[in-house]
Formats: structure tokens, sequence, C-alpha cells
């Protein structure tokens, strides 16, 4: 079982665990704009095909999914996505018995809180 509540030694393991899932939020939620904006000019246009249109749409919805299942593995280990630019989550910690949320912003120090 993970624990809830990270101590400083359980910490720096997060943090690379939590770099590779904000590599992966980056990249799928980056791809899926892209997408969202090839459906959007396809459907402005007065011909198009509308199996591309379905393709872009089934590709979006398959991005979607997994920022979702992203999200669910981040609440497992019983953190949480606080901001997208730049990348911030938030670390359930603790210092002997009291209990400290930490923040961690990708790419930088972690964050008392």
């Amino acid at each position: 079982m993970i624990p809830k509540r990270y101590g400083p030694d359980e910490v720096s393991g997060l943090l690379l665990l939590l770099g590779s899932i904000g590599r992966e939020i980056e990249e799928r939620s980056r791809t899926l704009a892209g997408i969202e904006q090839r459906i959007e000019e396809l459907s402005k246009l007065e011909v198009f095909d509308p199996e591309a249109l379905r393709d872009l749409e089934a590709q979006a919805a398959v991005h979607r999914r997994q920022l979702r299942l992203t999200r669910q593995e981040l609440a497992r280990l019983g953190c949480s996505l606080l901001g997208t630019d730049p990348l911030t989550f938030r670390i359930p910690g603790r210092v002997g018995e009291s209990k400290k949320s930490l923040v961690w912003q990708k790419g930088a120090r972690l964050l008392k809180g």
C-alpha cells in the first residue's frame, strides 16, 4: 500500500515518478490541443472527409481518457495537480507527526507548504 503522507525520505523517490507523470500530462495535453485544433479547422470546411473527422475525434478521446487515468494515478498516490503552467503538484507530506502539504513544480526544488 502506498502511504498517503510522505516523509522526507520518501519524497525524493516520489519526485521521479511525478516527473514522469508530468511529462505524460504535458505531452498528451499538447497533442490533444493539436488534435482539437485540427478538428475545429476541419469542421469549418464546407466539404471535408467525415472519416478523417471521426478519426481525429477518436484520437482525442484516447488522449482525454489517458489524461483521466493519469489523474487517477496521482490520486492513488495521494497527490493532486494544482496547475499546468508550470506543472504543479501537491504532495501530502509529514514531518514527524505533523501533516504538511508539499508543493512541487516540475523542474524546481520542493516547496514546503
